[in-house]
């Protein structure tokens, strides 16, 4: 039962992303960037604090996520006339 938690705590975190990857047009390598600091934030907090840290993984995807999201719509593009992503 310990492994499918620590299993469910990493992959958890990682499915904004994997939501990112198949309904927006970001560039495949900043989500993987994102995915891989995602997971490294998680296994250090997971093997090293004993389990501890692992909420920080979930944390840093829910902020890079809702960044992602901020710099694909609203008022950011808007003014700047850049949108890193979306569908249009």
């Amino acid at each position: 039962m310990r492994a499918v938690s620590a299993v469910l705590a990493l992959l958890l975190p990682l499915t904004p992303f994997m939501v990112f990857m198949t309904m927006t047009d970001y560039s495949r390598l900043f989500i993987y960037v994102f995915m891989g600091i995602t997971v490294v934030i998680g296994v250090v907090g997971g093997l090293v604090r004993g389990g501890k840290g692992l909420g920080r993984a979930g944390l840093f995807s829910a902020f890079s996520s809702m960044a992602l999201l901020a710099f694909a719509m609203g008022y950011i593009p808007y003014t700047t006339g850049i949108a890193l992503g979306g569908r249009e």
